[in-house]
């Protein structure tokens, strides 16, 4: 606590000072930490250059956004940068994150429900006068189980009743899958909202965490863990299964696979089928095995190479004009063929070193990536590069029985491919979640929109991969085509 005195007015002002917090996967330093007021998205933390800004009052409000953003100071990623490569909106991600800050911050002992400032009721009615149901998800997740998210909801109610009951479901949704993580674990210090299951959790001594003079012990681990060559704070395990959550909830325009740009809100059908099934069930987190080891090498041409041909400027084959009935005396340049395929290695699927190598033989400078993901785990890897433009590997990695990364395996593979390269992906048609589980229709949905907006070519079996590898090569474009009665459905 500071004291202002102005006018001979004696003051009590509240500080947050975010240089007492410690971290494992950063050094301590001096912070900068400003004042600003007490109303929404007026606070905010910059981890990277260490600078805050909040409220320095004493009342309740400004105490719980300090609270919060000495949270972020403590927990959260250095930047939205960390999850770049993962299938999910960063708008995703930051509501998933605000709503596991302000979880923790109940945990530490403040009263999350201060957290308001009474635009929230006058917020709701707008998204519900303007039917902007991506932006009320967004609300909702990042206020759930507070009374600032009631507030949106009564706001909502007064203009259009069924979205906010549909809203109401969404809240429920987040708040359940805390109360399951808490009851899985036995205590917020042993959940994914604090580390990642499986992982060790070091150091347990407690962190003095303070905003307003009184302190508040915590235990909040700052290890970090290695994820495919990212570096989370080992927390943000939860708020990727969240954010999971909250991007299967936006309404999607089918036609350019875009949220930003879709009209109305999910179905009824849709968003009970994720409630429903919130303890988990949505995609799994894609882990990436990188100790497959590469040790064989591709026969064939992978780069720029010349061949002859009949049309052209500067003939450089002029010995052609005796020896070739063609008459192919100029050059023209290919690249070596390429292509990105994607293969289900679950238990209803089969892949051999013939196959792999049968894609190679076919087009040497592909990408063959394996996925299957082993149900209801964490931490086991469920990606897998098998070949890597010439280099192949020396032994299929088995699966692990499921498939439950269908989606963001085929945001990853799509991510390896080259400009006008076709992804292949070679699989049974059916998509499951993390407990293997077929996926409810909005999640069926969201893959289909994905295979059409970038012109996936599925086929069952490696053999028809092959082919169309050499249709590809020879020129032709391959067709998207849904294979499956559950995606042809969506």
């Amino acid at each position: 606590m500071t004291i202002d005195i102005r006018q001979g007015v004696v003051t009590p002002k509240g500080v947050a000072m975010p240089e007492w917090l410690t971290r494992k996967d950063s050094e301590q330093g001096s912070w900068v930490v400003q004042e600003g007021p007490a109303t929404r998205g007026e606070a905010w933390t910059n981890r990277m250059e260490r600078l805050m800004q909040v409220p320095y009052g004493e009342d309740a409000l400004s105490r719980v956004v300090r609270a919060h953003e000495m949270m972020h100071a403590k927990v959260s990623p250095e930047s939205m940068d960390s999850f770049r490569d993962l299938p999910m909106s960063p708008n995703a991600l930051r509501a998933a994150e605000e709503f596991r800050v302000n979880q923790l911050c109940s945990v530490a002992g403040f009263d999350m429900d201060d957290l308001r400032d009474g635009s929230e009721s006058q917020t709701g009615k707008r998204l519900a006068e303007n039917g902007d149901w991506n932006n009320t998800v967004l609300m909702i997740a990042s206020t759930a189980g507070t009374k600032a998210c009631k507030d949106i909801i009564r706001g909502l109610r007064s203009v259009n009743p069924e979205i906010a009951d549909k809203a109401k479901k969404v809240e429920k949704a987040f708040v359940d899958r805390w109360k399951a993580e808490i009851k899985k674990y036995g205590s917020v210090r042993d959940s994914r909202a604090i580390r990642f299951a499986g992982q060790s959790v070091g150091d347990t001594t407690p962190t003095v965490f303070s905003t307003d003079g009184r302190n508040k012990r915590l235990y909040v681990e700052g290890d970090v863990l290695a994820d495919d060559e990212r570096v989370l704070p080992k927390g943000a395990g939860f708020t990727l299964e969240i954010a999971s959550l909250v991007e299967a909830m936006l309404k999607y325009d089918d036609s350019v696979g875009d949220a930003t740009e879709a009209d109305g809100e999910i179905s009824d059908e849709e968003l009970d089928a994720l409630t429903k099934t919130a303890g988990g069930r949505t995609w799994a987190r894609l882990i990436v095995d990188r100790s497959v080891p590469l040790t064989r090498r591709a026969k064939g041409n992978l780069g720029r190479r010349r061949v002859a041909t009949n049309i052209g400027v500067a003939p450089r084959r002029m010995e052609r004009l005796l020896t070739d009935p063609d008459k192919r005396v100029f050059d023209r340049t290919i690249k070596g063929q390429g292509g990105v395929i994607l293969i289900d290695q679950s238990g209803s699927m089969r892949l051999s070193d013939d196959d792999v190598m049968a894609l190679v033989n076919e087009a040497p400078g592909c990408v063959v990536i394996g996925y299957s993901h082993r149900p209801n785990s964490t931490n086991v890897p469920n990606v897998w590069v098998l070949a890597d433009r010439g280099k192949v590997c020396s032994a299929v990695r088995s699966g692990n029985g499921g498939n439950g990364v269908d989606y963001p395996a085929l945001v990853f593979a799509n991510k390896l491919r080259k400009k006008g390269e076709p992804l292949v992906w070679v699989c049974d048609g059916h998509v499951t979640v993390s407990d293997d589980g077929f996926a409810p229709p909005v999640l069926r949905k969201q893959v289909a929109s994905f295979v059409r907006k970038n012109q996936v070519h599925m086929v069952p079996t490696v053999a028809e991969a092959v082919t169309a590898l050499r249709r590809a090569k020879s020129g032709a474009r391959l067709t998207t085509k849904i294979v499956g009665h559950d995606l042809n459905e969506a």
